[in-house]
């Protein structure tokens, strides 16, 4: 399988790699200390844990390639490198087997997009994304997403995402009981005053990507994600922090190496994969292992099988992923992500 764009040697190549590369680090440098002052930063509203069974089957490293619909979530710059139609979708049930004060809980997201190439004389991608995540009639959250990219010369893309955020808690009244130390799920007690405003919230969030082609083997992502910090808070302030993303791709005969490192506050991610789509067959093969801050540990695996009829315009990928947390979540079998993308000629 390969991706949408040609591949061509950019000129000046030294000196793009020069730029890249401080870029990269005066980001990491700066990240702790100037996006990170305010002492109520949330850390429990959309956290970056990956979105579709294909990038995660990869161990959730996609920032440097982004060449699907996926690319809304993981680097916006890669929808300008999409020139046909295409929708995605995805479902999975996350963590099965954690358990909840009142039982077992289940924890699911989903996504469907669409990405739609623009005529020439506009120039660029546009799509459109809707990711829902929630925890049964407890919690959910929503994002719409309208995504932009296009290419800006050879070999450089950006891309810019615009999204509305929704944040959304049951309306069940919360007490608290000291004699068994904690908050309990009851009807009938007295309110908490975090929700004396309401029990949802909608803020807007803004991402900014760049993909950089350093040569026909290598190419490298960077993006923002959510580099406004909406706020979400019910009651007091609350800002999703921003993240920044840094990711590479590496081509290696039939083999994509893959690789991201990721800042949010002072919380740090690495993810590395690696993607083969064998030559004889429409079958691709994934393998994935993340690691980093606060016990995050997990490997990952996954598979694909394209289908291309003889005749007509659409083209089939049928996308298995599975997620095991080696630290930091016990109790639960791993999570399993089916999902499914139709590209239209």
């Amino acid at each position: 399988m390969t991706c949408n764009v040609s591949r061509v040697t950019c000129k000046g190549k030294s000196q793009k790699i020069y730029n890249i590369l401080f870029l990269i680090i005066i980001s990491f440098v700066l990240s702790p200390f100037t996006f990170h002052l305010s002492p109520s930063l949330c850390e429990a509203s959309y956290l970056d844990i990956g979105l579709g069974p294909r990038a995660q089957g990869m161990g959730n490293a996609f920032t440097g390639l982004a060449d699907d619909a996926l690319a809304m979530y993981y680097n916006p710059a890669g929808v300008g490198q999409l020139f046909e139609k295409e929708v995605g979708f995805s479902y999975a049930a996350l963590y099965p087997g954690l358990d909840y004060p009142t039982g077992k809980t289940n924890l699911g997201d989903m996504f469907i997009g669409y990405v739609h190439p623009l005529p020439d004389k506009i120039g660029g991608t546009i799509g459109g994304m809707w990711l829902n995540r929630q925890a049964s009639n407890i919690y959910s959250e929503n994002s719409f997403i309208v995504s932009y990219g296009r290419k800006l010369r050879e070999g450089i893309y950006v891309g810019a995402n615009f999204k509305i955020l929704q944040l959304a808690y049951s309306p069940t009244l919360w007490t608290y009981d000291e004699n068994l130390g904690g908050i309990l799920w009851e009807e009938g007690g007295t309110s908490d005053p975090v929700f004396d405003k309401g029990t949802s919230v909608v803020g807007v969030g803004l991402d900014l990507g760049v993909l950089f082609d350093i040569d026909e083997k290598l190419r490298i992502g960077f993006c923002l994600k959510d580099f406004n910090q909406p706020n979400m808070g019910l009651k007091d302030p609350s800002p999703v922090p921003m993240s920044i993303k840094v990711g590479a791709k590496y081509e290696l005969g039939e083999f994509r190496i893959l690789g991201d490192l990721t800042t949010r506050n002072y919380d740090y991610n690495l993810n590395l994969g690696v993607e083969w789509w064998m030559t004889e067959l429409p079958i691709g093969i994934r393998g994935g292992f993340a690691f980093g801050s606060r016990r995050y540990s997990q490997i990952s695996i996954g598979a694909s099988y394209l289908l291309m009829p003889l005749s007509g315009p659409f083209m089939y990928q049928f996308d298995y992923a599975f997620m095991y947390s080696l630290s930091g979540i016990e109790g639960t079998g791993g999570t399993h992500r089916v999902g499914m993308t139709l590209r239209i000629k």
